[in-house]
């Protein structure tokens, strides 16, 4: 697992906006799953996923630094985006292989990076991966 960007919203408008961003998001597996299970419900909302850093779990400092260039070159098109979808979400998920055997473990996240994240209204998750 790397570094993914999440942005959720309403499925016909972010669909739209993402088509025309010029970045290469992919719908989430589980929203077109959900759908076409069931195809005659209602499904307003969906969720697009990029991948920004091909560092795995075993590496956050750089993914942290993947995430840092990439908000800098693409701040405004994810402004863009989140602005042309009314009630639009996002987050930046990192992933971290926390080893089973290890007491302790600790990654720093720069003010200059959470800056960035609360100035574009992005979550940041992390998300831990027990590995053996």
């Amino acid at each position: 697992m790397s570094a993914v960007l999440r942005i959720a919203g309403d499925r016909f408008d972010l669909a739209e906006a993402v088509a025309d961003c010029g970045l290469a998001f992919t719908e989430a597996g589980a929203c077109l799953r959900e759908r076409r299970l069931d195809p005659d419900g209602y499904h307003p909302e969906t969720t697009y996923n990029l991948t920004v850093s091909d560092a795995d779990g075993g590496c956050v400092p750089q993914q942290i630094r993947d995430v840092e260039k990439f908000l800098d070159r693409n701040a405004q098109i994810i402004v863009a985006v989140k602005q042309s979808v009314a009630g639009c979400t996002s987050v930046m998920d990192l992933a971290w292989d926390f080893p089973r055997s290890s007491i302790g473990q600790y990654n720093r996240f720069p003010s200059g990076l959470l800056a960035k994240l609360a100035e574009l209204q992005m979550d940041l998750e992390i998300s831990v991966y027990g590995k053996d």
